[in-house]
């Protein structure tokens, strides 16, 4: 569907983070990440499937102005007995693997069950050349907004 010199991308939202612009089309920009990754650190009944870190799409695919600089997603897979709070932490790494910044988010994993996870990036810190991804399970009472 064409409106105006500008054209309505359509698909799920990971495919329009993946995408920039090329005169009035957007190419597929999703395997030149240019960080590396330093590694993902899970818990005992914790499985990261996949993921996935992009930056948001350029004025040209998205509708507004992104308030954030990318997000990295990805599944997760609970192999536990019971329901656990997840956080989600990404932890960007300069050239000596010294930690500049982390982001995070929290989500609830049934027992057994797949779930997908977004951690959505501010900025990208200054000097990054790597990034981390831990997963860990959190007990209610020890997140900020809990009370």
């Amino acid at each position: 569907m064409e409106s105006g010199s500008g054209r309505l991308q359509q698909g799920c939202p990971e495919e329009a983070l993946t995408r920039k612009p090329t005169g009035d089309m957007c190419k597929d920009v999703s395997s030149t990440n240019p960080l590396d990754l330093h590694g993902i650190e899970t818990e005992s009944g914790i499985e990261c499937e996949w993921h996935k870190l992009v930056a948001a799409p350029p004025p040209c695919c998205s509708a507004l102005i992104p308030l954030y600089w990318g997000r990295v997603i990805g599944g997760i897979t609970s192999a536990r007995a019971d329901e656990i709070t997840v956080m989600v932490a990404v932890t960007f790494f300069d050239d000596d693997a010294q930690p500049l910044e982390t982001y995070s988010d929290f989500l609830a994993l049934e027992a057994g069950r797949k779930e997908q996870f977004d951690v959505k990036i501010k900025d990208l810190p200054l000097g990054a050349k790597a990034y981390g991804i831990e997963m860990k399970t959190v007990d209610l009472e020890e997140l900020p907004y809990i009370t």
